[in-house]
């Protein structure tokens, strides 16, 4: 092979050793045409089985999601290619990191019809120690109800629209549980804009279903590359705790995470190694986006493409959540979500 020096040793991994590692510099950012040449090469080496882009045609649909389909699935199967390249590096070099990741993952699984008793009972306690007029309990009723019986359908698209008050978060939660239950689905990604917003919705699903399942993903949480602990003594003490969020965080890991619309938009855009290795983990989700309406206009065409393309082509559910719900049928998307009911605004702070 021109240009590449010859080992003395006829031992393989001997040969292959004196090659510089490409993943060293961990943040490299990189072109698409090379993301593409990766992914095309993963599909033709059956590194992802499940890849089969050529069975669904795109001739009756827009531009915008016919541009979007061929990025996604070029992103999903580099996803998949890298988040499997790191896991089984860190297993060969680290098996003690290995062992506890998968640890990790063991402690943190439940059930979806063990977490939507939870949640139910949750809301059942709430309601009877809530002081509000038979009106308001009434609306909040009939707001669950309506959640839970839409969950039962296999619909993709979905927008919630509800005024302050009507126990919105939790009931979109119940919903995902349920649908999730219903249609044997991995996992909840939970997308909000605000600080103060993503704060309090993780800690009510920690105070309801448990520390190890939660996983809350943003710049204040404690899960960037800036807590990566590097020595033995790092890892004792409440330092453990960030690093088994920071674990998590790397490949979004959790049977629920709760993340920002920056985390979530670069999974599906960046050209990032680190931020694409979430990507994949979205096919078979229940992805709620709260405050639908703060999604920047010159981001709404092609993200919302992109959403459309991850439902029908990776069975995730979306569900558009706000009290102001955007147009979203005039954008000139790939098509317009499906109606349904409500989303709570409140006092808070937008995240940078």
């Amino acid at each position: 092979m021109e240009g590449l020096p010859v080992a003395d040793s006829t031992d393989f991994i001997a040969h292959f050793s004196i090659l510089p590692d490409p993943r060293v510099e961990r943040t490299k950012k990189h072109r698409l045409i090379d993301i593409l040449f990766i992914a095309v090469g993963a599909a033709t080496g059956a590194a992802c089985p499940s890849a089969g882009v050529c069975r669904y045609s795109l001739n009756r649909s827009t531009d915008a999601l016919r541009r979007s389909a061929v990025m996604l699935d070029a992103r999903m199967l580099y996803s998949a290619l890298v988040d499997a390249d790191f896991l089984d590096t860190e297993a060969h070099f680290d098996p003690d990191a290995a062992a506890r990741r998968q640890h990790q993952a063991d402690a943190g699984a439940i059930a979806p019809t063990t977490a939507l008793a939870a949640i139910l009972q949750h809301i059942e306690d709430i309601r009877n120690n809530l002081s509000a007029s038979d009106s308001i309990r009434r609306i909040r009723a009939d707001l669950l109800a309506a959640c839970l019986d839409a969950a039962e359908s296999p619909g993709r698209l979905w927008t919630l629209a509800t005024p302050t008050g009507t126990g919105k978060t939790l009931a979109m939660l119940a919903y995902a549980l349920r649908h999730a239950a219903t249609h044997d689905f991995q996992r909840i990604v939970v997308v909000v804009p605000y600080l103060s917003i993503i704060e309090q919705t993780a800690r009510v699903c920690r105070s309801i279903l448990g520390e190890a399942c939660v996983l809350e993903h943003h710049s204040l949480s404690g899960t960037g590359p800036e807590r990566i602990h590097t020595s033995q003594e790092d890892f004792d003490g409440d330092s453990d705790a960030y690093r088994v969020r920071q674990v998590a965080a790397e490949n979004w890991n959790a049977p629920i995470v709760v993340t920002t619309s920056v985390q979530m938009l670069e999974s599906l855009f960046s050209n990032r190694p680190s931020a694409c290795r979430k990507l994949h983990r979205l096919a078979r989700s229940v992805v709620l986006l709260d405050e639908g309406q703060t999604l920047p206009d010159h981001l709404a065409v092609p993200t919302l493409a992109t959403l459309a393309w991850l439902a029908e082509r990776y069975q995730t559910t979306v569900v558009f959540a706000t009290a102001t719900q955007p147009a979203f049928a005039h954008l000139g998307s790939a098509r317009s979500p499906d109606r349904g009911g409500g989303a709570t605004k409140d006092d808070r702070t937008r995240c940078g």
